[in-house]
């Protein structure tokens, strides 16, 4: 197994011949770290929005990239389409602190579950940024390649974003509509009895903007079988994951607070 440092560049068929890569990244933080996976063009450009691929986003067009949980990804770079040169791992704090703060953390890179290198680092690395670079697999003469970057930015994701040629929408100050006093009212509620999910609605966010979703009112409704027939999903957390993803939409759609305070059982 390698031991990777900050700078070191090694060929992926020395580590996986499968050019079939899962990163695991393990980063112990007192704040809310959110990670994702920029597909980058030639140009050091993110020509494709879809190919962000993050909580809310969780698997490529191509279906070559995909987040599994919350901290790992999994490439299979034969797969990946030529307008992707580069697929850069990132991380982001949400909310107020900074990467220095972090306590010894590393990534490893796996193929079929087996640990083929590791890159170990920490908060001395960094010091007010509130995201990171942590590596990029990239093409190079045909073949694709590791680089371990671990280089810090300013200002989190939104930077990230600008950094890869994206577009991340301005907050407007003017004072919100008053349908929007119930979507805030929620916020606080799930802010008060669910604080880790805050940060999920947030990251929906960009999404949301991207596809000029954000104006957008509905009535958010989630219908769940509670037969005996679900429960095997019930333990698995399957069916918990699924109310995660609906949360943070729900928290841009709703407009009277009402979404969670009303439920129907049907027979």
């Amino acid at each position: 197994m390698s031991n990777l440092q900050q700078g070191q560049r090694v060929s992926i068929a020395s580590l996986a011949p499968s050019n079939k890569i899962s990163v695991a990244i393990t980063l112990s933080s007192p704040h809310t770290i959110d990670l994702a996976c920029f597909g980058i063009d030639a140009q050091g450009k993110m020509s494709d929005d879809r190919y962000m691929v993050f909580f809310n986003q969780p698997v490529s067009p191509c279906g070559a990239i995909r987040q599994v949980g919350h901290a790992e990804f999994s490439m299979d770079l034969s797969a990946v389409p030529a307008s992707i040169d580069k697929l850069v791992l990132t991380a982001s704090i949400d909310g107020a602190g900074a990467m220095r703060d972090i306590k010894p953390s590393f990534f490893t890179v796996q193929e079929g579950g087996s640990v083929k290198a590791t890159c170990n680092f920490g908060g001395e690395t960094f010091a007010a940024e509130k995201a990171i670079m942590l590596a990029e697999v990239y093409r190079k003469n045909g073949e694709w390649r590791l680089n371990i970057v671990l280089q810090g930015f300013n200002d989190g994701l939104d930077a990230l974003v600008r950094h890869f040629g994206g577009e991340v929408a301005e907050e407007n100050p003017a004072p919100a509509p008053q349908p929007a006093s119930g979507k805030i009212s929620l916020e606080k509620k799930v802010a008060e009895k669910a604080p880790a999910l805050i940060s999920l609605a947030k990251t929906a966010q960009i999404s949301l903007e991207k596809a000029k979703l954000t104006d957008v009112v509905a009535r958010v409704a989630l219908v769940l079988d509670a037969s005996g027939s679900m429960s095997g999903q019930y333990r698995a957390g399957h069916v918990q994951e699924v109310v995660n993803r609906m949360l943070p939409l729900a928290l841009h759609f709703d407009d009277d607070a009402d979404f969670g305070e009303r439920d129907r059982a049907f027979r």
